[in-house]
């Protein structure tokens, strides 16, 4: 019998499965604009620091070029950047100290846990012309790789770059919640926001475990006033958990 879902666009196709814990490490104003706003943010993916993002490995760009009508391929690609943002997250069942220390500046920063399956629901909402879904990121040496060769066996998109980072990067275990607005009506710059309910769709919100005593009871008293406080909890890599007393 044949399924009556919609086929699954080839840059989702490596979706993780649906208790995939995820992971996001935000600064405490971003927290805050999270609660308050109850929307959350997709970058626009040429606003992204990496000059990777969205780029076809070199090897790729030479075999374009030789290809008649090849050049086009890029081309596309380079102009979706403008129609595509991302929420990106980092797929574990624990914490990370070095995301810790990455995302979370000095010695604040909050970390918020969900699902995949309730990120894919978040974005599985959009309507056309948008185009929503959710992936595990693919890292590829952008110099001495081919993406075109690693799919050889798959169907090729312009959109695949978007879903793929440079492998410097790999320590973070990505993965990307995309929204793609077709090319006759992009994304405006940073990005746009995206309505979800805090108390639905947040599992867990954990305190930066380097914090000194006086941002814990602000966290405190922020989650409170937004009704979340069972969602809160201390760090498992905090000293006040640290199992030997002796230390």
């Amino acid at each position: 019998m044949e399924s009556d879902d919609p086929p699954t666009h080839p840059i989702f196709r490596d979706a993780p499965p649906p208790e995939t814990r995820l992971w996001r490490y935000l600064s405490f104003a971003k927290i805050i604009a999270l609660f308050q706003t109850r929307c959350l943010h997709f970058t626009r993916i040429d606003q992204f620091d990496d000059h990777f993002e969205g780029a076809w490995p070199k090897s790729d760009l030479e075999r374009f070029a030789n290809l008649v009508g090849g050049q086009v391929i890029p081309k596309v690609t380079r102009a979706m950047r403008l129609g595509t943002a991302a929420s990106c997250w980092l797929a574990a069942d624990y914490e990370s100290a070095a995301m810790w220390r990455l995302y979370a500046a000095g010695e604040e920063g909050v970390a918020i846990s969900t699902t995949a399956a309730k990120l894919q629901a978040l974005v599985s909402t959009v309507s056309q012309p948008y185009l929503g879904g959710v992936s595990r990121v693919r890292y590829i040496d952008h110099v001495n790789s081919s993406l075109v060769t690693e799919l050889q066996h798959s169907p090729m998109n312009t959109l695949h770059p978007i879903m793929c980072k440079n492998v410097s990067y790999e320590h973070e275990k990505e993965v990307r919640a995309l929204i793609v607005a077709w090319p006759h009506s992009g994304i405006e710059p940073p990005g746009c926001d995206f309505l979800m309910e805090p108390q639905d769709f947040i599992e867990q919100i954990v305190i930066n475990p380097f914090c000194k005593p006086w941002f814990v009871d602000a966290v405190k008293g922020i989650v409170e006033h937004y009704g979340l406080a069972g969602k809160l909890q201390t760090s498992a890599l905090a000293r006040s958990n640290f199992y030997d007393a002796a230390r």
